[in-house]
């Protein structure tokens, strides 16, 4: 089984088993753990030992009592998990609404361009990516055509799917169109992580209300950052071109398609005291998550 998933002993005081009360679904390198961090900051939400469960798409066959033991709680709290693959998976949707139909949903979107150079990166530094930023961009769906003729799993870690995915993780619309087959749209958050880096405050009021949690004080702080890569001394010059022209069809079916929970689509990139953390190119924390952003905890 992958990563967490072996069997856990029971932890003394007042924990016991859960059921999650939010799951963040994704994207990946976007944020996911920044804000599962400032999340777990509420005095009423519980964090559990390990952010990245990967249970609805990895380890979905281990069954719903084996995964609330992985989401132990105490009393009067809530507790949840975020895996940035769920939102890209197209099975995880349907697995979730089968075992949790009520289940509150949080999506955090980042530019999708930037978002595929962030993984570009992360991959390349941790090297598994032989290939320069615009070949590894133009051949995407020639690798994924090839995970499919052989039969490739979606549930394997590591998988074609998982690693190699630069654009089409970046189709939001088209997943997001996909979660709204199984779950209404009250019970879905979405925001972006442009809004979250400058605006914490007023996201995390927001998040708190929609998860029905007591009031808290958020500060609007400068956040610190986390998950970043350091960068790889590759000429993306092309490559940022390439997505450029590549993503403006689906920046307007995203601004058509997804209603922001808090924000605008409007809204201007973050000014430069608020870089993200891949252009500070600060060191990397973590291979699996999506954060670019540092000294918060990491996770998976």
């Amino acid at each position: 089984m992958f990563g967490l998933f072996k069997k856990k002993k029971k932890k003394s005081g007042n924990l016991s088993p859960s059921s999650p009360s939010f799951i963040i679904v994704g994207a990946q390198k976007s944020g996911t753990s920044t804000l599962y961090d400032m999340l777990a900051k509420h005095p009423k939400v519980y964090r559990n030992d390990k952010k990245e469960l990967h249970f609805f798409d990895f380890n979905f066959n281990a069954g719903k009592e084996f995964y609330r033991e992985q989401l132990m709680c105490p009393e009067g709290m809530i507790t949840g998990e975020a895996s940035p693959f769920y939102m890209y998976h197209p099975a995880v949707a349907a697995r979730i609404a089968q075992m949790y139909p009520n289940i509150k949903l949080i999506f955090i979107l980042r530019d999708p361009a930037e978002r595929a150079l962030s993984h570009y990166r992360m991959n390349a530094e941790r090297g598994i990516e032989p290939l320069s930023p615009l070949m590894a961009l133009v051949t995407e769906e020639d690798r994924l055509l090839k995970a499919m003729q052989a039969g490739e799993s979606w549930d394997t870690p590591d998988s074609t799917y998982q690693n190699f995915t630069y654009k089409s993780r970046g189709h939001y619309e088209t997943q997001w169109m996909n979660f709204t087959r199984h779950f209404k749209r009250q019970q879905m958050f979405v925001m972006r992580m442009e809004t979250l880096l400058a605006q914490p405050a007023e996201c995390m009021k927001a998040l708190t209300s929609f998860l029905n949690l007591p009031a808290h004080q958020w500060k609007n702080e400068t956040l610190p950052h986390e998950n970043s890569s350091s960068g790889i001394q590759a000429d993306e010059s092309f490559a940022k071109e390439y997505l450029h022209y590549y993503f403006t069809p689906h920046r307007e079916k995203l601004k058509a398609w997804v209603p922001l929970s808090v924000g605008s689509w409007n809204d201007s990139t973050l000014p430069p005291s608020q870089m993200t953390a891949d252009d500070q190119e600060l060191p990397q924390d973590e291979p699996l998550d999506s954060a670019d952003q540092k000294d918060l905890k990491k996770e998976s």
